[in-house]
């Protein structure tokens, strides 16, 4: 019999890894310790992809400052499913109403099958 080697790491953890890399390149080159083209020689990324990691941290960095990074998303995410649970439980208050509101109702046979109800009156 043999053993299946188990893994001791994970994809979530490699992403994790990979993330923390880039942000680590990326803060390098912005604070001047690299230029693009050592950068992309000494950790075999592109010119083009340094370029796109670079933009999007400047991009997420000006989001945040503004306010409107994932903090604010989140918020506004918050406000609106506090106003969704707060309509459907309105809504869910008049159902309820409606249905107790309701009167006993006379009933009259027109058929052996057949009966009228007189909910309103």
């Amino acid at each position: 019999m043999s053993k299946m080697a188990t893994r001791s790491w994970s994809i979530a953890a490699l992403r994790s890894k990979h993330d923390l890399e880039k942000v680590a390149i990326v803060l390098s080159i912005l604070r001047g310790e690299l230029s693009m083209s050592e950068a992309s020689r000494k950790h075999g990324v592109s010119y083009k992809t340094l370029l796109a990691w670079r933009d999007r941290s400047l991009k997420g960095g000006e989001a945040a400052l503004k306010g409107k990074g994932p903090d604010a998303q989140i918020k506004a995410l918050e406000n609106e499913n506090k106003q969704l649970k707060e309509a459907l439980a309105e809504m869910a208050l008049q159902v309820w109403r409606t249905f107790w509101s309701w009167k006993p109702c006379a009933v009259s046979w027109v058929s052996e099958s057949t009966a009228f109800c007189a909910l309103w009156g």
